[in-house]
Order: structure tokens, then C-alpha cells, then sequence
């Protein structure tokens, strides 16, 4: 009987990003979900809406934010990323966790601006 090679093991390895040194365990989990960093403000696109707050931390399929908001309007995007100035705003009450599913999220990132805290 012949003998087959063992299949090597899989050693997860830091990965450097924007997001800084982070682990990855396979191929899948860096192309599904980069990590959001914790206690960083956001903008996150999802589907249907626009989302802004701050990571609390991630529970495989969703992330939890507070101090979020749903903009309504962002008004001329490059204008609005860079500035954080929305056309339309509406903040969840002030102590509200939201939870987002990470599968809904079209694309996502890490703002230089204060996430929006009133309503316009």
C-alpha cells in the first residue's frame, strides 16, 4: 500500500494593512472580513444604507457601533468623506448599540472626521 504525503498544516500569519498587524487562519476569512478596528469611527455602506459610529468589536457576521447614524443623504461623496459634513442625518439615542451584518456591507472604511452625533 502506497503511502500519501500528510497535508502541511496550515500556520495562520501576521499580515500587515492600513489596519495595522492583524492574524489570518486562511484565504477566506482575509478576502470575506478584514477586521474593523476597535474604537475606530467608520463609514460603512451597506446595501440599501449608509452607516457612521464607532466599533465596539465584531461577532462573526455583525459589528456592533455606537454613537451611529444613518445618513440619509451624504450629499457629493468626495466632499462628504472628506469633510464628514452630510447632507442628512439621523443619530440612534445616544447610548444605542447597533448591529450591522457584515454580509450586507458593500464597502466600509476607517474616517480622518468625527462620525456625525446630530441631526441635518
Amino acid at each position: 500500500m502506497k503511502k500519501t504525503a500528510k497535508p502541511e498544516k496550515v500556520v495562520p500569519k501576521a499580515t500587515t494593512s492600513p489596519l495595522g498587524d492583524w492574524r489570518i487562519t486562511t484565504h477566506i476569512d482575509l478576502v470575506k472580513r478584514p477586521p474593523m478596528p476597535l474604537g475606530a469611527s467608520v463609514f460603512i455602506r451597506t446595501v440599501t444604507h449608509h452607516y457612521t459610529g464607532k466599533v465596539v468589536r465584531e461577532y462573526g457576521e455583525e459589528v456592533e457601533l455606537i454613537e451611529a447614524a444613518w445618513i440619509a443623504d451624504d450629499g457629493r461623496f468626495n466632499a462628504a468623506m472628506a469633510s464628514g459634513a452630510f447632507d442628512q442625518v439621523e443619530p440612534w439615542p445616544k447610548e444605542t448599540h447597533v448591529f450591522i451584518n457584515r454580509s450586507m456591507i458593500c464597502d466600509w472604511c476607517v474616517t480622518q472626521f468625527s462620525h456625525p452625533t446630530s441631526t441635518r
